[in-house]
């Protein structure tokens, strides 16, 4: 059942949408034009919305605005947002798509945490952190385009993208961080930067389809457990740059030669 805007009762302060209030029983939702913000779980845990639709006056989501959005499905993102906050989609089960503006600046942590349908993203240019846990239990995610403007990955970051098969990482990013690519079970192929220097403690354990990896003239430093059953791994080009690699970080990696 669909709703207009005259349907609902919205609390609106300085621009930001603090409530909202129901007259009768919708599926979708219109926020007003003019609300600049959207408040901090201003839709967390809400089990009816399928379609909210945002005004084209929107420039941030605040933290954890749609948390637990779980029949939320479809989302435009206006153009005008610079800023996503901390856990912003995480648990919206069944949101497939939603693409990102080029205005986009900020994206929080874990802000799309276990969106379970989620399948294929665009991370716009000027994003140059991909927070904790942001794509992490996304078990659908299968495609990732990171931004040239990259500069960290951190701990979490793709924990348990099942589905994800590839992915080339930025020549900016430094560093990968502690189970970055945790349980990601059917990655076969990641592409590591030249000016890469560490590679964080169990950052690839349990990549059950990773055959080969070439470690960057650069990379100084593996961590503890950070191959460990990459049960396909056949063979690691080591840079002669490596001076640090951690306790058991190729335990059980039965096929490495």
């Amino acid at each position: 059942m669909g709703c207009e805007t005259e349907n609902f009762v919205f609390v609106i302060e300085d621009g930001v949408l603090k409530k909202f209030y129901l007259k009768t029983n919708c599926r979708y939702l219109i926020v007003p034009e003019g609300v600049l913000e959207l408040d901090s779980g201003i839709f967390r845990d809400n089990l009816k919305f399928r379609v909210v639709l945002l005004p084209d006056s929107l420039k941030r989501i605040g933290d954890g605005a749609f948390e637990y959005a779980e029949a939320l499905s479809t989302l435009r993102i206006p153009e005008n947002v610079t800023d996503i906050g901390i856990r912003a989609f995480s648990g919206c089960f069944k949101l497939k798509s939603i693409a990102l503006p080029n205005r986009m600046q900020t994206i929080g942590e874990g802000a799309f945490y276990c969106c379970r349908s989620l399948e294929s993203l665009i991370i716009p240019e000027g994003i140059s952190v991909i927070g904790s846990e942001m794509f992490s239990q996304c078990n659908s995610l299968r495609s990732v385009i990171l931004p040239s403007s990259l500069k960290t990955v951190a701990d979490k970051a793709f924990e348990g993208c099942v589905s994800l098969e590839s992915l080339t990482i930025p020549e900016g990013v430094r560093e990968i961080g502690i189970q970055t690519f945790y349980r990601c079970t059917s990655l076969k192929s990641v592409v590591l930067p030249t000016g890469m220097k560490k590679i964080g403690k169990e950052a690839f354990w349990g990549c059950r389809s990773l055959e080969r990896l070439t470690m960057p003239e650069g990379v100084n430093e593996i961590g503890k457990y950070a191959f460990r059953e990459c049960l396909s791994l056949k063979k690691v080009h080591m840079s002669a740059s490596v001076r640090s690699v951690g306790p058991w970080a190729f335990e059980k990696c039965k096929q490495l030669e």
